[in-house]
């Protein structure tokens, strides 16, 4: 192969362990050599490489032959992918072309330019590109090698692809954002936009759709809504229509934005590390802990405290925590704790009503907890009654029933579906574990979910690690999932001592949206690592099994019935969860080939997991090893000169 074929250009400075000889030219140097064609100009063809990348002097020479053999414009090859913590590497697909291409040997960008930006993996490296055909092109406004790669895609007339050669890359944490104010300037000026329209909203869709799924903690994620926003800014407003794009889909996803922003900041709240803990004393002259979240409820928070501080049992305290509301709910706590010590009150910015839980939780001193919703009443005497028979009979957990009252507003199915659900036809008499009574209850139709209707002790919960997953609605499910559960004594009192209060914009009533599906989905991922990682006997489990079946099957039902804009809201999640949404939830409206490749991804996601992890372990055993053959030498030479010395 002559020195003068391919020139494989590298912006930033030579890579380590680079094998390349005379045949093949390297250029190393400062970004601006992308715009001074006398830097590669000496090969045939050019590629732009990162520190990290590599292309073997063999790989290079098959890269040409197959690029002249085809006169492109522009060779389309694979990349190997470095794996997390391994020296393994996965091959990964530097092209994904339309049905109607894969079987042609040439094809030109004119041929597929509503999906051009989608036909390649978006990276510099994975391209072969001959250098008169870029020196005409004459590019001279950018030295982002992504871009010109992508402009120089959009102008080509003979594009082919490699099937069998590779680029090798190092380990990439998260993929680069394409600068797509760059891009849109460079397609414009060129009189590219228009023809390349639908690929770019495309491209604009994915972009945005990576830098969310990018966010790492919520800062960041406030700082990735404001560029997308003004990523948006210059998009003419009468070109995001859904003639604009490519299909319906397409159009539903870029709207989605807002959805996934917003589902994003709450993932990151469920997988942050828990900020707050039980607290290890308990105050035994205090009989129960009483929780009250609060948001914007001000209408109904003083029947809602009155019923709580005028309770026949003394010797409580609550415990409010003011959700970030922005009505006079703050205030209304305030002035009920000046009156009455018992009161706490306790703010934090909103995130939801499970974080405010969490938070009461880690404050509560009592014996039993009792979580009430700040907009229903409490019959008087509940606590007494149920906290006397819960320390009689030394329970984990005691439920009750209760009775509902309907705003105006709402729709009378609603108010007659409720008006029914809070009461139990069974007695359920005597002491039962919490497993077998939560088979019956359930078998029985009358398992409900509601903390409201229980007194739970706190040591059970301590004990357990019991806590709300934040940043979901719906956190009811897997709550009292793992009390019920995990209770060794559990009992139930035929008694209405709770009043719901039924309302149009509660989270039950309310029309469907995303957080509905997302917050079952949750659950359900949850319950099933829980019911996984417990014994009980094989009656209980079926009927647990049946029970976190029928919370998926509301996650299921729930997406159907939203907008399809907000049906890309679960995009925001990591990959597993994603694979596990499309997979659990998708599947009811997808064919079975659908179901069988997520279920393929799944199955390599988890190898891939696992690898690294032996990899994590191997290197620490590795280190160990050495570590001790490091310390036994220096107490070797220690000991020799001690022995010389005496």
């Amino acid at each position: 192969m002559d020195s003068d074929r391919i020139s494989l250009v590298y912006p930033t400075e030579k890579p380590e362990g680079s094998q390349l000889k005379n045949r093949v030219t390297a250029i190393f140097g400062k970004t601006d050599l992308l715009s001074d064609t006398a830097a590669y100009q000496k090969g045939e063809y050019f590629a732009v490489l990162e520190k990290d990348q590599t292309i073997s002097e063999e790989t290079a020479e098959k890269l040409y032959e197959q690029a002249s053999a085809a006169n492109a414009d522009i060779l389309l090859f694979n990349s190997l992918r470095k794996r997390k913590h391994s020296e393994n590497h996965d091959p990964v697909p530097g092209y994904s072309l339309p049905d109607a291409l894969k079987e042609k040997e040439v094809f030109s960008a004119d041929e597929c330019i509503d999906r051009i930006f989608q036909t390649d993996d978006g990276m510099a490296c994975t391209k072969l590109i001959r250098t008169e055909f870029f020196r005409k092109l004459n590019i001279t406004e950018c030295d982002d090698a992504e871009i010109l790669a992508k402009v120089s895609l959009c102008s080509a007339k003979r594009i082919a692809v490699s099937k069998d050669c590779f680029v090798s890359c190092g380990y990439q944490e998260k993929r680069k954002d394409t600068d797509l104010k760059a891009l849109y300037d460079l397609l414009n000026g060129r009189g590219l936009y228009e023809k390349a329209k639908k690929s770019w909203l495309s491209l604009v869709s994915d972009e945005c759709v990576n830098m969310i799924r990018n966010a790492d903690d919520p800062d960041e994620l406030i700082h990735t809504d404001e560029k997308i926003q003004d990523i948006l800014s210059y998009i003419h407003a009468d070109e995001l229509v859904p003639e604009a794009f490519l299909n319906k889909k397409e159009y539903a996803r870029f709207r989605s934005f807002p959805y996934m922003i917003d589902t994003r900041r709450k993932y990151l709240l469920r997988k942050e590390k828990r900020a707050v803990s039980y607290r290890s004393d308990e105050d035994r002259n205090i009989k129960v802990s009483v929780i009250i979240p609060v948001y914007n409820t001000e209408k109904y928070l003083c029947q809602c405290l009155d019923s709580i501080a005028n309770q026949t049992l003394k010797e409580i305290e609550i415990i409010c925590v003011n959700d970030g509301s922005t009505d006079a709910s703050l205030q209304i706590l305030e002035e009920y704790a000046k009156k009455d010590s018992r009161f706490s009150v306790y703010s934090e910015i909103n995130k939801g009503q499970s974080s405010a839980r969490n938070l009461g939780l880690s404050h509560a001193a009592g014996r039993y907890i009792y979580f009430m919703d700040s907009d229903d009443i409490l019959d008087l005497n509940c606590l007494t009654t149920v906290f006397e028979e819960a320390s009689k009979r030394d329970l984990d957990v005691i439920y009750f029933d209760g009775s509902s009252f309907s705003e105006d507003g709402v729709a009378n199915e609603m108010s007659e579906k409720y008006s029914r659900y809070y009461t139990r036809e069974h007695t359920y008499e005597g002491t039962y574990r919490g497993c077998d009574l939560f088979a019956e209850m359930y078998h029985n139709g009358e398992y409900r979910v509601s903390p409201c209707l229980q007194l739970i002790r706190r040591k059970l919960l301590a004990e357990k690690d019991i806590w709300f997953v934040p940043g979901i609605i719906h956190e009811d499910n897997i709550f009292s999932f793992e009390v019920i559960l995990q209770a060794d004594k559990a009992a139930y009192t035929h008694a209405s001592l709770f009043s719901r209060r039924v309302r149009a914009s509660s989270t039950m009533t309310a029309s469907r949206t995303y957080k509905n599906v997302i917050g079952y989905f949750v659950c359900y991922l949850e319950m099933q690592k829980f019911l996984d990682s417990i014994n009980i006997d094989d009656d209980v489990r079926d009927e647990a099994a049946m029970c976190n079946f029928r919370i998926l099957h509301n996650a299921r039902n729930d997406y159907k019935a939203i907008t399809p804009e907000e049906r890309y809201a679960y995009e925001a999640f990591g990959e597993h969860d994603r694979i596990q949404f499309r997979l659990h939830v998708q599947e009811s409206i997808q064919g079975s080939e659908y179901v069988t490749d997520l279920r393929n991804k799944i199955k390599q996601l988890e190898k891939k997991a696992a690898d690294e992890k032996a990899a994590r372990e191997k290197a620490a055993r590795e280190k160990a090893a050495r570590e001790k053959a490091e310390n036994a030498s220096i107490t070797g030479k220690i000991a020799r000169k001690v022995k010389k010395m005496f």
